[in-house]
């Protein structure tokens, strides 16, 4: 394997991605120190703007014990070099190969994003599987982040352990741990072992889903972060767009969704202000939201031409995104949306604003794309095989509008995996919840979804059944 060279730079789209050297960077001697990769699984430009990923590297360089360095999911036209000429992923720092380090952090924020773990895994020379890279002194691979914290398990045969809460707190105890059994030079189960009784922290190959291993909280050994990498890309660091969630006109959707009701009229005095500024302005409404009725859609459609009439502004994007439900939630009992539901409402919204097209840029996220993240949040790890076949079929998440991916979602059947997206008897427990919810608050939980099937139910004179 070789690395990134100048000459392999200049045939990619944004070669600032992949150089580093901006200001603040830290830069240590690399001997006698704990190294860990903060590995971030999706771009750049995304991850340089992540409060917990630059978080995680401020604060471990202030150990002087430890050398944090950093890395970012490649671009598809660098993905494509490398595979072409056998380069392997290297830190933005010391360009060391990742198998030089100690740990890997993966920060990860979005579930779709997990094939991006596996193919940053492949592209740096590591074996996928957990079980595999015991045999060997392969780095430790962690991960940790907001998907994480939703549901880690379609991930535990490819990650040693996960940190689920405050990870700053608990990568502070593994850390400690970890330079214990580095002097030590113990056999690679015993670190896992020493972190078996650590709050927040989750290992597939010792835990059971009978153990609770509820989220790490909070505590005084946070630390703020006042420090910022300036990064290479100002263009995309700094390009802002005020986006405003409306999610839904329907009162009677807010009202049953305990969503805050809206005033129309301030809501529309609100956007008029921005667009009088000539800001750049991104409207987000929902649609698959429980009972919902092409009358509600169009209750939508006549809002958005209101606060737009008479307007000869280019600078507004209206996106319609689909309701997902996610994990340790009143609604994680409740049935997932239908994908032919989701695309027949969005033909009729297109069918419906063909007059205002021309003023206004209208984006719809791609409903194959969303059930299959509703899918991600709510499979366990029985699906390991599946995520590895995305990895395979070149599943890549970088943003919803991806075409690259959409394109893959779309060949993928859901259907296939309906046990995972059809409602659940309120006495159902996910797995997924031993790692977040002590069981008060699960119970607290099912209370709130009974009070909302009993609303849903009785709106609609049909006969209650949890």
């Amino acid at each position: 394997m070789r690395k990134l060279t100048r000459g392999d730079l200049l045939e990619v789209q944004k070669p600032v991605r992949y150089v580093g050297g901006e200001f603040n960077e830290c830069f240590k001697d690399k001997e006698n120190k704990v190294r860990i990769c903060d590995a971030y699984s999706n771009l750049y430009e995304i991850g340089i703007k992540d409060k917990t990923f630059n978080d995680i590297y401020y604060i471990q360089n202030l150990d002087n014990d430890v050398f944090c360095e950093r890395v970012f999911f490649p671009y598809c036209d660098v993905l494509n070099i490398m595979k072409q000429k056998n380069i392997a992923l290297t830190s933005l720092e010391s360009n060391d190969f990742l198998t030089k380090f100690d740990m890997i952090v993966f920060n990860v924020n979005d579930v779709l994003e997990y094939p991006n773990v596996l193919k940053m895994l492949e592209i740096s020379s590591f074996p996928l599987y957990s079980k595999v890279r015991m045999e060997e002194r392969y780095p430790f691979v962690m991960a940790l982040g907001d998907a994480i914290n939703l549901n880690c398990l379609p991930l535990s045969e490819f990650v040693d352990f996960f940190i689920i809460g405050n990870a700053n707190d608990a990568l502070k105890v593994v850390v400690e741990k970890y330079k214990s059994f580095k002097s030590n030079n113990l056999p690679k189960i015993e670190f896992l072992r020493s972190l078996k009784n650590v709050q927040g922290i989750y290992v597939p190959s010792i835990h059971k889903n009978n153990n609770l291993i509820y989220s790490a909280k909070d505590s005084e050994l946070s630390l703020k972060n006042n420090k910022f990498i300036c990064p290479n890309m100002y263009e995309a660091y700094n390009k802002t767009v005020n986006t405003i969630d409306v999610y839904t006109i329907s009162n009677k959707i807010r009202t049953l969704l305990d969503l805050k009701n809206i005033d129309l009229d301030t809501t529309k005095q609100s956007i008029q202000n921005l667009l009088n500024q000539n800001v750049n302005l991104n409207i987000r409404f929902t649609i698959g939201l429980p009972t919902e009725t092409y009358e509600d859609i169009l209750e939508t459609i006549k809002f958005i031409k209101d606060i737009t009439n008479n307007s000869t502004l280019n600078n507004i994007t209206v996106t319609f995104d689909n309701f997902l439900i996610y994990p340790h939630t009143k609604l994680q009992w409740y049935k997932k949306n239908n994908l032919d539901e989701l695309i027949n409402k969005q033909k009729f919204i297109l069918n419906n604003i063909e007059d205002l097209t021309d003023n206004i840029n209208f984006t719809f996220i791609s409903p194959h794309i969303s059930l299959l993240k509703q899918l991600l949040l709510f499979c366990d790890q029985n699906l390991f095989k599946f995520l590895e076949e995305l990895k395979n079929q070149n599943f890549f998440f970088y943003d919803e509008l991806n075409k690259g991916c959409i394109e893959i979602a779309e060949q993928i059947n859901i259907n296939n995996y309906q046990e995972y997206l059809k409602e659940k008897n309120i006495d159902y427990k996910f797995d997924f919840n031993n790692f977040v919810l002590p069981e008060s608050q699960e119970i607290k939980l099912r209370k709130e979804y009974k009070k909302f099937y009993l609303n849903l139910h009785s709106e609609n004179g049909e006969e209650e059944n949890l």
